[in-house]
């Protein structure tokens, strides 16, 4: 409420903070533990809160006084064998809209979704819902797998290091990228993210309207009625309802 962060309490909330972090194993919040962790550590800033703080803090609050039924503080370990690393990619395109593809290795089958979209918006921004959106879809089910980890692959430049740091210094933006994080914390998500080229985008065809490409032998899935990322109904939950 003062607007002001002073170095020694950065250090101890980040010290906290990066105890629980490390009690998860790092399923929640490590991109809004950096800017605490940054203020903590710089001899020379100065007290006042600047914009990646304050939404880190205020996701934070966010998060320890969420409802009971979603915050989770301890987490399941499985058998490394149990079922391996799943992979998803998201795209987004001016030709039609959003997309995104789940590989389910171990079950030989990919899903996927396709969002029509009206009118012209940023492309930087839609790649950010497309990938907030896949989390929102193919979240729950990856959790009913017991899944240890996930690879997320996105084609952007732009909205990659948007969606590793959760900052994107924009208002139409960073809505999206907090709720994102909220609902993979809920879930006690263990999930990267890394580049892909265009090319190699599985979720380039959903983008476009299409079904994506399906390696032989594997069953494909579109998921039904998928809609576009709402604030007040995303990122407060683990995901969307069940739809398998």
């Amino acid at each position: 409420s003062s607007n002001v962060l002073y170095r020694p309490e950065a250090e101890e909330l980040g010290g906290r903070l990066s105890w629980s972090c490390a009690a998860l194993f790092g399923r929640c919040g490590r991109a809004y533990l950096a800017p605490i962790l940054r203020r903590g550590n710089n001899r020379e800033a100065q007290p006042y809160l600047n914009r990646h703080l304050r939404i880190a803090l205020q996701w934070w609050l966010d998060l320890f006084t969420a409802s009971p039924l979603f915050l989770r503080r301890s987490i399941r370990v499985h058998a490394p064998s149990r079922v391996p690393m799943v992979v998803s990619y998201s795209d987004a395109s001016d030709d039609y809209g959003l997309g995104a593809v789940l590989c389910a290795v171990h079950l030989r089958c990919l899903y996927f979704f396709r969002v029509p979209i009206d009118g012209n918006e940023p492309i930087d921004r839609l790649e950010v819902e497309a990938a907030a959106v896949a989390d929102a879809v193919f979240g729950p089910l990856v959790a009913s797998w017991e899944v240890a980890a996930e690879l997320a692959f996105i084609d952007s430049n732009v909205a990659l290091p948007w969606v590793t740091s959760g900052l994107a210094q924009r208002d139409d933006v960073d809505p999206i990228l907090a709720g994102f994080w909220t609902q993979m914390a809920f879930r006690a998500a263990f999930k990267w993210f890394e580049r892909v080229s265009s090319f190699s985008n599985l979720a380039d065809a959903p983008s476009r309207g299409l079904a994506p490409l399906v390696p032989c032998g594997w069953r494909c899935v579109e998921v039904p009625g998928v809609q576009r990322w709402q604030q007040g109904r995303d990122g407060l939950r683990p995901g969307r309802p069940r739809w398998w």
